[in-house]
């Protein structure tokens, strides 16, 4: 039974208040390209780096150019409500350790099932990748994802480089 001026929230009793804010790193705690959550707010988001990250499948033809931008391919998961909602473009930073943040360049949607949306992620700038590939750290934010106020993907230094 639902206390008085509860709700329900993708299917669910309503689970009050936003979820913390999360830091989430690669899984082996190094220089991973892949980060999973853990779910927060019944959404789950995967964000594979694809910028110099040979390990990854081909990608599909699309206007991106390794060289010059920061790739990321973000996949979202749900079992309730509308993630299609969800505008990845409006809610995602990036930031590098001399922590300048930057709005993306670009959203290349792969997927747009309401439950299990994805797509490339842009981000561009005047050397950028080189930036990158000598930051001590490199932070992807998605914010207001599934009622967590931000969860950042950290990764200690750009897949493929040396740690």
């Amino acid at each position: 039974m639902l206390a008085a001026g509860a709700g329900y929230w993708f299917g669910r009793p309503d689970p009050g208040p936003e979820v913390a804010a999360r830091v989430y790193w690669p899984l082996d705690g190094g220089p991973d390209a892949v980060i999973v959550d853990d779910g927060p707010g019944g959404v789950w988001a995967e964000v594979k780096w694809v910028t110099g990250n040979a390990s990854l499948p081909p990608l599909p033809p699309g206007s991106y150019e390794l060289d010059q931008q920061l790739v990321f391919l973000v996949s979202l998961t749900t079992h309730g409500g509308d993630l299609s909602k969800y505008h990845v473009l409006d809610q995602a930073r990036l930031s590098l350790s001399d922590g300048v943040w930057l709005a993306p360049a670009g959203w290349l949607p792969l997927s747009r099932d309401s439950h299990h949306p994805s797509g490339l992620l842009l981000f561009q700038g005047t050397g950028l990748v080189e930036k990158a590939r000598t930051a001590d750290r490199v932070d992807l934010v998605l914010q207001d994802l599934g009622r967590v106020p931000s969860r950042t993907y950290r990764w200690p230094k750009m897949p493929g480089e040396t740690p």
